[in-house]
C-alpha cells in the first residue's frame, strides 16, 4: 500500500487515543487518498527534528506515496537526542536571531534536497507553514501554502473585548484546530494533491470557539 508521509510539530502530530468518529486532518488527507499514514510529526519538535527524519526516509519514498511536511518556529533546535520535544534553548548565552539563521540556511539546503528526494513522486508534495520561516526560496516542485497554522489556530478563538489576542496556556483543541476545521485543511490538502488547488490557510473558519472553553475542567 502507498504511503502518506507526514513530518512537523504538533500542528500534525499523532495521538495515542482518539475518540470514536474523531479523525484529525493528517488522517482524513490519508482516507481521502487511499494511503497508509506515516506520521513522524512530534508534539514541540524542530525544524532540525524535521530535517533529520525525512532525509533518512527519502530513500523509502515510492513514486505513489505523497509527503506532508509542516514548518515549525525557526528559533526551535533539537536539544536532546532521545527527546525532540525539548527544543527551546535553557541556556543564557543562547543568541536567538544568530541561531534562527543558522537554520535558515539550513531550510534553505533542506529544501533543495528534499526537492530532489520528491520529483519522482506522482503527488507533488507540500509544505504548510505553522509559522512562516520568511524565506524567499520556494521549491518549483513541491507545493507551498499560503497563511500560517499558528495564525489560523489565533483566529478560531473568540476573545472577549479586553482580552490580549494571544494562543491560551492550556489546549482543548487537536493539533491546535477545531475539528471543523480539521475537515476544511484536509480538503484544502486532498485538492491539492488531486488538483494542484492552493492551500490556503487563511481560509480556514474563524472565530469558532470562545476563550472560555479552554479553561472549563
Amino acid at each position: 500500500m502507498s504511503k502518506l508521509w507526514i513530518y512537523g510539530d504538533s500542528y500534525a502530530a499523532p495521538f495515542e487515543y482518539l475518540p470514536e468518529n474523531v479523525n484529525p486532518w493528517t488522517i482524513q488527507v490519508a482516507k481521502k487518498l487511499g494511503l497508509e499514514s506515516i506520521n513522524k510529526a512530534k508534539h514541540g519538535s524542530s525544524i532540525d527534528y524535521m530535517i533529520h527524519t525525512s532525509i533518512n526516509d527519502a530513500s523509502n519514498f515510492n513514486k505513489d506515496d505523497a509527503c506532508i511536511f509542516v514548518l515549525t518556529q525557526i528559533n526551535r533546535s533539537w536539544q536532546i537526542a532521545h527527546d525532540p520535544s525539548v527544543s527551546y534553548p535553557s541556556y543564557r548565552e543562547y543568541d536567538i536571531d544568530h541561531h534562527a539563521m543558522i537554520r535558515k540556511s539550513n531550510l534553505l539546503c533542506w529544501l533543495h534536497a528534499i526537492e530532489n528526494y520528491t520529483n519522482h513522486l506522482k503527488l507533488r508534495p507540500i509544505i504548510i507553514p505553522a509559522w512562516d520561516p520568511e524565506i524567499e526560496y520556494k521549491p518549483k516542485n513541491i507545493g507551498w501554502a499560503s497563511g500560517e497554522l499558528s495564525k489560523s489556530s489565533l483566529d478560531e478563538i473568540i476573545f472577549p473585548n479586553n482580552k490580549k489576542k494571544e494562543h491560551p496556556d492550556t489546549e482543548c483543541r487537536l493539533n491546535h484546530l477545531t475539528l471543523t476545521n480539521h475537515d476544511n485543511l484536509s480538503e484544502m490538502i486532498v485538492n491539492w494533491f488531486l488538483s494542484q488547488n492552493q492551500v490556503d490557510c487563511e481560509k480556514l473558519q474563524k472565530m469558532v470557539i470562545p476563550l472560555e472553553d479552554f479553561y472549563r475542567t
